[in-house]
């Protein structure tokens, strides 16, 4: 059974986040948890165990893997030499004494990321998905991925250029024709100014989309390259303006403020 498109949102949910005993937020002192679903036996371990119970070279190797920081080592041996932490505000006050106040917050939230994204097997959950897109979406059908980070975004980016959203050996590679997605457009978009201004948690979203290409022995994928409006080694074109993604994204909001004022 296939359907005509699907729509992803990978962002993390702010109702969770504002939650301090959640611990997902470093704004406010909580427990060190950051589990997504507290009562699922997959997601048992907690950001508290990670930090008391990993070696430096763990938590160094996830703060830099899943949250770009540079600093992953450093800040490792700080939370091993400050152990036991037992909520947000002792590890916020681990990273803080080895941290300028200019950087203090850029860096706590890529702390932050990293060990929530290993609590909660993010990235895997993610290849699982995006492995499989293509057995669930016509030919023809859409994908449209909102993403947050470049951790997601590189991902997403893979699986259109590639077929895989993890990196290929070049012997493994895809040629251009048995290509399961055409992406819609070559650039992700981003949000406006006026959608920064009124959500400011937007600021770092991107948009990309592709279409599902023919499965071998149905629609051939000049047939979809027709309907589309392209043809041949073309892979990508704006088909979506931004004019037309103003108006999405305008009628986006009216549904989202319409939502908000029934609840």
């Amino acid at each position: 059974q296939f359907v005509d498109g699907v729509l992803m949102d990978l962002g993390v949910s702010s109702h969770q986040i504002n939650e301090p005993n959640r611990g997902f937020a470093f704004g406010s002192n909580g427990p060190l948890d950051m589990r997504m679903s507290r009562g699922d036996a997959a997601s048992s371990i907690t950001a508290a165990q990670i930090c008391n119970e990993w070696s430096v070279t763990a938590i160094a190797d996830a703060l830099y893997a899943f949250g770009d920081e540079k600093r992953s080592r450093q800040i490792a041996r700080e939370i091993v030499f400050n152990r036991p932490l037992n909520t947000t505000g002792d590890l916020v006050n681990s990273i803080s004494r080895i941290t300028s106040f200019k950087e203090r917050t850029k860096t706590l939230a890529r702390c932050f990321q990293a060990l929530r994204i290993v609590v909660n097997d993010e990235m895997g959950a993610l290849e699982h998905a995006l492995s499989n897109m293509h057995k669930i979406i016509r030919p023809g059908g859409r994908l449209v991925i909102l993403s947050y980070h470049s951790l997601e975004d590189r991902r997403v980016k893979q699986l259109f250029r590639t077929g895989s959203p993890l990196p290929a050996p070049p012997a493994a590679s895809n040629s251009e024709e048995s290509l399961p997605w055409i992406e819609l457009f070559r650039r992700a978009c981003g949000p406006s100014e006026q959608e920064i201004a009124t959500n400011r948690r937007a600021r770092s979203a991107k948009l990309r989309a592709a279409v599902r290409t023919a499965i071998p022995g149905s629609t051939s994928n000049d047939d979809i390259g027709d309907q589309l409006g392209f043809r041949g080694k073309q892979k990508s074109m704006p088909l979506v303006g931004a004019k037309q993604l103003a108006k999405l994204a305008a009628a986006a909001q009216s549904e989202i403020d319409e939502f908000e004022e029934n609840e």
